[in-house]
């Protein structure tokens, strides 16, 4: 009898400290926070639960690209609006594009309205307007005043010879580092360049520039420049109609 009171009350104690141990393991469990969920639009298009849109290592062809920079196909043309890059033989019609890629790098933007449309023999008839500056893009919540916008300037890259660090003029997104020798060594992006386009409907984009690197580098090295350019990333917020809140951090 003694013995049988004694297994059980072994088994009960087991029980009981198997209870106790359980329930601290659940209570001392690491918190595992929720990641960022996303909406696939394409293979390089996604959207966030706040709206913003990332494009991420879109590969230019660059034998479909014209070195010809009076030719439409030396542009890569993108809509805002179907979050999509448009093909050659659609960007004569205005509504059709808001931004264009230069060259076989993509290294360099205008938009539809700015007036290098007025090269091609057929105009291009877009009225997008821009405003450049320098800020965090989630830091940058309402649309700027009217007169930071125009229509006379592309987004580009600057050379480092040009520009003084304290200074960069806000239409460039990146430095170019050059070299008598060798010419251009590395294109490196700016942290707080920002941009605001202004559609011709009336709505607002928030767009910054992220990288010309395969992988979506911002440091790159120079053999990054030779091996890894050409693939462009970027990321942008569009208002709805009739607001000028560029919210992006909910």
């Amino acid at each position: 009898m003694t013995t049988k009171k004694n297994l059980l009350a072994y088994l009960f104690a087991g029980l009981f400290i198997t209870f106790i141990t359980g329930a601290c393991n659940k209570n001392d469990a690491p918190v595992i926070e929720e990641k960022e969920e996303f909406t696939i639009i394409n293979a390089y298009t996604k959207q966030d639960t706040n709206g913003v849109v990332y494009v991420t290592d879109y590969p230019l062809d660059p034998a479909q690209i014209s070195d010809d920079l009076f030719a439409y196909d030396a542009y890569t043309y993108f809509d805002f609006n179907t979050h999509a890059f448009v093909s050659v033989d659609k960007v004569q019609s205005p509504t059709a594009w808001d931004i264009a890629f230069v060259g076989k790098d993509g290294d360099q933007l205008f938009t539809n309205g700015f007036q290098f449309n007025v090269r091609f023999e057929d105009p291009l008839e877009g009225d997008n307007r821009t405003a450049y500056l320098k800020s965090d893009f989630d830091s940058f919540n309402a649309v700027p005043a009217e007169s930071e916008f125009t229509n006379r300037w592309s987004l580009r890259p600057g050379a480092l010879s040009t520009i003084e660090s304290s200074s960069i003029p806000n239409q460039y997104w990146a430095t170019i580092d050059l070299s008598e020798e060798v010419g251009t060594l590395n294109v490196t992006p700016i942290a707080d360049h920002l941009v605001v386009y202004k559609l011709t409907d009336g709505r607002y984009v928030k767009f910054k520039m992220i990288s010309i690197y395969k992988g979506a580098l911002t440091s790159p090295t120079q053999d990054d420049y030779k091996t890894k350019r050409g693939y462009i990333s970027f990321k942008y917020y569009i208002t709805e109609e009739g607001s000028t809140d560029l919210t992006t951090k909910k």
